[in-house]
């Protein structure tokens, strides 16, 4: 006999937004803090940090002197995904 599931599947597919990218985790549609939609698979500042996204979560970890979220943030500045303040430019 199988041992039952404690956790389901993760979902490899999920719904879509209303711009018709998938989400990754519907569970949390959008970040508590800015609204972000988490989980684009397009949008590396929207994963999910616990129902906020990293846009929010690593400009606040930044300021806050977290040294390795620092490193990612300046890159993610570099890349032209942030502004030079840290903060998330808006997702399109």
């Amino acid at each position: 006999m199988r041992k039952p599931r404690l956790y389901p599947a993760p979902r490899q597919h999920g719904p879509a937004d209303d711009t018709g990218d998938l989400i990754l985790n519907p569970a949390h549609a959008r970040c508590g803090m800015c609204g972000r939609p988490l989980g684009i698979a397009t949008d590396p500042l929207s994963t999910d940090c616990g129902g906020d996204c990293w846009g929010c979560i690593g400009e606040a970890e930044a300021s806050g002197g977290d040294r390795e979220s620092r490193t990612k943030v300046d890159l993610e500045i570099g890349a032209g995904m942030r502004n030079a303040d840290g903060t998330a430019k808006p997702w399109e």
